[in-house]
């Protein structure tokens, strides 16, 4: 999709064609990953943080929070090199922890 329609003028505008996965590939499971088709970075390169709110009284305060990879055992990270799907202004990627086995 090439064009998109501006809510407040209601005029078609250009956007960016961006090649991902295509629907039937994204409903697939990944059973290997591999660097033909994944960005690899080793696990003590990478750094994980949290959005975090919470309110203090009725002021909402938020911050990122520093925090391990979600499982122990992970060696590297796995970022997948085409988007699999797309929000209003966003990309989305598949992204796995990898472990040794």
């Amino acid at each position: 999709q090439t064009e998109m329609t501006d809510v407040d003028t209601k005029k078609q505008r250009q956007v960016r064609n961006v090649l991902r996965e295509s629907k039937t590939k994204a409903r697939k499971s990944i059973e290997t990953i591999n660097q033909r088709d994944f960005l690899m970075y080793k696990a003590e390169k990478v750094e994980r943080e949290v959005y975090v709110e919470w309110f203090e009284g009725k002021q909402k305060k938020y911050s990122y929070m520093k925090r391990s990879l979600q499982h122990p055992d992970a060696h590297c990270v796995a970022l997948c090199k085409e988007p699999f799907g797309e929000g209003a202004e966003r990309l989305a990627y598949r992204f796995y922890e990898v472990s040794a086995d």
